[in-house]
């Protein structure tokens, strides 16, 4: 909840339209990946299960690590990921 001095200064400096909400004016946490590193994680899994190969949470984490060399917590990549997913994913 915004405290009082907050609030007392959007209205001095906005007026009334420094009242209203702004979240929907606001963009959100930047993406961690660029759109064509999204595009080669999926094709890149796609390849190594047709070989054989098994991805998990801690496998995308350390691709993405070594391969892009973006730090990525583990939470972010372990939400459901299964090879199915990056067969029909992008």
């Amino acid at each position: 909840m915004p405290s009082r001095k907050r609030i007392l200064g959007a209205y001095r400096e906005r007026g009334v339209g420094g009242l209203k909400l702004q979240r929907h004016q606001k963009r959100g946490a930047r993406m961690p990946l660029s759109d064509p590193e999204l595009l080669l994680l999926p094709q890149t899994i796609r390849a190594d299960t047709a070989a054989g190969g098994v991805w998990n949470g801690a496998r995308v984490q350390s691709w993405v690590q070594q391969e892009l060399g973006t730090e990525l917590h583990l939470s972010r990549c372990a939400a459901g990921w299964t090879p199915r997913d990056a067969a029909f994913s992008v």
